[in-house]
């Protein structure tokens, strides 16, 4: 990762100066505008103690890092803790930081210098770069793909989990920050998944034209995503009429269709072979 530039470092003193005139005033901006690694790097120079709060929408995530006298001390992003932490906030391109100077303890779980985790940043985004270079762009949303001759393909239990959150409404890189595993694993097994053929860069929900299903139970009249599928389905609608009523993401409905199937509450009445063919219940379903 680069060293900031004598610019980058002035924004930051401008940043100080307007926001901390007033007495416990905060320091915060915009990832966007202020790099974590810019900001962490004028807290070291300047010594500075306190709390620093981060966020960002997508994927939705908070972390706080305390900073002891300029040195970094300890990092928490749920369920993540220490250098790993570190290492992973300094990828974030986008969300919003506050620091709040006052006393925090000397001591805590991460163990290397910020210089040290500044590099180990920087071989986190050259691994990521190369792992990645095959697949669409970075902020290109990911489908799985609906095959379920794919269920015996040979990939990774990694990729294997990383396939229940390619969900048709997260990019490559919200998929490769947003998992709970260090990214650059993360991106390799994001590339096998594209090299197997089992993820792409556009919808594969065609096959749900030629699949009707018809509800064995009454819809309950609770607005939840099994209610929404019993009540499209009719018996005389496809699963992409079911689709488009239901307002569901893609995923979602297939997956809310697949278990109500599964558990005797709605039946197939059309396309047995196109539900054989495309969701058979042995691929991963989605974790959240």
């Amino acid at each position: 990762m680069a060293q900031p530039s004598d610019g980058d470092t002035s924004r930051i003193r401008r940043l100080t100066r307007t926001q901390t005139a007033g007495t416990g005033a905060p320091l915060q901006g915009e990832l966007e505008e202020y790099p974590l690694a810019d900001v962490l790097q004028f807290l070291a120079r300047s010594r500075r103690s306190g709390h620093l709060a981060l966020e960002r929408g997508e994927p939705a995530q908070t972390a706080a890092v305390i900073v002891h006298e300029g040195v970094v001390v300890s990092a928490r992003c749920p369920p993540a803790s220490g250098d790993q932490v570190v290492i992973s906030l300094l990828g974030w391109r986008h969300g919003r930081f506050l620091f709040l100077a006052g006393q925090v303890p000397s001591v805590g779980d991460v163990t290397q210098g910020l210089p040290a985790l500044l590099l180990e940043a920087a071989r986190w985004e050259d691994e990521i770069g190369r792992a990645l270079a095959g697949l669409p762009g970075p902020d290109t949303v990911l489908h799985r793909v609906h095959d379920s001759r794919l269920v015996t393909t040979r990939v990774s239990r990694l990729a294997w989990n990383l396939l229940g959150h390619v969900d048709g409404e997260h990019t490559v890189m919200e998929l490769v920050q947003g998992f709970r595993t260090a990214q650059p694993e993360v991106a390799i097994a994001l590339r096998d998944l594209w090299q197997s053929g089992l993820v792409r860069d556009h919808a594969d929900t065609g096959f749900l034209r030629r699949i009707a299903v018809r509800r064995m139970v009454p819809a309950s009249g609770i607005d939840s995503a099994e209610d929404r599928v019993l009540a499209a389905a009719d018996g005389h609608r496809s699963l992409a009429d079911v689709l488009l009523l239901t307002g569901l993401p893609g995923e979602e409905m297939i997956a809310t269709a697949v278990h109500l199937i599964e558990a005797s509450r709605l039946e197939i009445v059309a396309g047995h072979d196109a539900y054989r063919d495309h969701l058979d219940p042995g691929l991963p379903e989605r974790r959240w």
